[in-house]
């Protein structure tokens, strides 16, 4: 077995990596450990090392308590020496080193391949139905069994996606640019396009750079999909975008990316999973009424009711939930897909163009009543009245958009800005404590965190207990228990996975928060069944909130 490809260096490379504090170097030590591997091994590590176990949109179903299980039944510790390796340590992972660092715990016969990894982790996602909670257990304690502690460490970051070493997505691409010699914009674009970071570490590593300029939008490959500034008031986003502006309505909805070829229509979400059949009647909407014969098209899905009026995303996300994991909730609604941009038409890649020949190109391809209601360049004036028009209607807001604008796949910026009637940041839960009187015995008091993209960390921004149901209340409770990591006085730190929509009154200087903001007046408006932890709201997105108002210290 060559030593390059075995876990073992895996391990120590993501060490080294986490004690080097330049990016630049960072990117030096990945692009040098990539090109040390085969591209089919280069493919695995590039997964583990951005903290997924298994490829996009599947899970090995483990939890962090089965895993802190796991290696507590190997140490043979006493309870109150692992509850202490656990408070003593920064994170997980480490938690899991030091246990495993004991002693008691055994050696290892021999080393791992990434590959033998891999294998192991498709063995848990392969447990299913009566006693694979056992199967996944005795799998797993046999793996950590031949672990040593460093190893351990690194499996326990992979398994509970807290890499916490500095490599993102924005150092692989750096790592790549050393790796290919080519603009650092064509490899970002790459990536955007195939969608899969690993497919692209794979590509570059079996092909070289020349497979940069292979990679174009392809049906049924979904694209990441471009994404949203929040601009503060309707003035703020008509000062940015005077002269080149489009309204659209901004739709409360779950993001789908269409896919046409022939008769065959594929519906992809926003982190890329598959919904062509959740639900059903958006696939048959796009089929009946896309005139091209291939397209790729971006879109909205909201819940009508029999009016065709809108109806609140919560609606939405407990019938795509039901769908996905037959919950049994009624369909008294409909789902209906209302499009915003095309991105590949009859084959050809259109993405570049800008947006108002794009939309042109849209109107050739869809009955209108399915386009997204929009304006271009309105006076201040007209943009106010439209705004007005879209809430009476139900709506979220509107959305601001340069006419000349590309359209960027995975990119975050400017030429698109998000207008709401309120406020509202999207977040993610990393720890909650039990309630008092009537929420007694519920997890229901919610430490929420932002993303901060430097460091790839959640860091904490205030607790709220508000906006969710007494069954909400009691549906959470069980899942963060799921996803519980460890307990002390009464706090249960998570998973970071349950994402929710939170609305506040203003962001606040704080020293008794880590981001150094808390929210003032939080409240979840919804939980985001359709995002994940990594596309959350920004530390930077907060500083800019921060900025436009009128705050105090406290």
């Amino acid at each position: 077995m060559p030593r390059k490809e075995s876990f073992e260096n895996f391990s120590k490379t993501c060490e080294e990596i986490s004690h080097e504090k330049s990016k630049k170097r960072r990117a030096e030590i990945v692009a040098n450990y990539l090109k040390s591997l085969s591209p089919e091994t280069a493919r695995i590590a590039t997964r583990f090392l951005l903290g997924s176990a298994l490829p996009h949109g599947r899970t090995i179903n483990l939890g962090a308590t089965t895993l802190f299980h796991a290696v507590s039944s190997l140490a043979a510790a006493p309870m109150e020496v692992l509850e202490e390796a656990f408070t003593a340590s920064v994170d997980f992972g480490e938690s899991i080193y030091k246990i495993m660092l004991s002693g008691a715990a055994k050696k290892p016969s021999s080393s791992f391949t990434l590959n033998e990894i891999e294998q192991d982790f498709l063995q848990l996602e392969a447990q299913v139905g009566k006693g694979s909670s056992e199967r996944r257990m005795a799998i797993l304690t046999n793996l950590l069994s031949k672990l040593n502690p460093l190893e351990a460490k690194w499996l326990a970051k992979i398994v509970v996606s807290e890499m916490r070493h500095g490599v993102n997505v924005g150092i692989l691409i750096d790592a790549l640019t050393l790796l290919t010699g080519e603009p650092r914009s064509d490899v970002e674009t790459a990536l955007m396009l195939l969608g899969e970071p690993e497919e692209l570490a794979f590509g570059v590593l079996k092909h070289g750079a020349g497979f940069l300029g292979t990679i174009a939008p392809a049906v049924f490959r979904p694209l990441r999909p471009m994404l949203a500034e929040q601009a503060q008031n309707l003035d703020e986003a008509y000062a940015q975008m005077e002269g080149t502006l489009q309204a659209e309505i901004k739709l409360d909805g779950l993001r789908a990316q269409i896919h046409k070829k022939g008769c065959e229509v594929r519906i992809f979400s926003r982190s890329l999973r598959d919904l062509t059949l959740h639900p059903e009647e958006v696939a048959t909407i796009a089929k009946e009424n896309i005139s091209a014969k291939e397209a790729i098209l971006d879109a909205e899905v909201i819940a009508v009711d029999e009016k065709g009026s809108p109806l609140p995303f919560q609606r939405l996300s407990k019938r795509i939930t039901a769908d996905v994991l037959p919950l049994g909730f009624a369909r008294e609604f409909e789902f209906r897909p209302y499009i915003f941009d095309i991105l590949l038409f009859n084959g050809q890649p259109i993405y570049r163009l800008p947006l108002h020949e794009r939309h042109r190109i849209l109107r050739e391809t869809l009955p209108g009543d399915l386009i997204v209601a929009s304006l271009e360049n309105p006076t201040i004036c007209e943009l106010r009245d439209f705004f007005k028009r879209a809430i009476n209607q139900g709506h979220e807001g509107l959305m601001i958009k340069n006419i000349e604008s590309p359209y960027r796949p995975g990119s975050r910026g400017k030429h698109w800005l998000k207008v709401k009637k309120k406020i509202t940041l999207d977040l993610v839960i990393i720890a909650a404590e039990y309630g008092y009187g009537r929420r007694h015995g519920w997890l229901s008091n919610y430490m929420l965190a932002v993303l901060d993209e430097r460091s790839r960390r959640f860091l904490p921004i205030g607790k709220t207990f508000k906006g969710l149901s007494d069954s909400e209340f009691e549906k959470m409770t069980m899942r963060l228990s799921f996803l519980k990591i460890s307990e002390k006085g009464g706090m249960v730190v998570v998973k970071p996975e349950v994402v929710v929509e939170v609305s506040f009154g203003e962001v606040q200087r704080s020293k008794r928060y880590e981001s150094g903001y808390a929210l003032r007046f939080a409240r979840i408006e919804s939980i985001r069944e359709d995002k994940k932890a990594s596309e959350i709201d920004t530390l930077e997105t907060l500083k800019r909130l921060y900025a436009t108002q009128t705050t105090r210290e406290i």
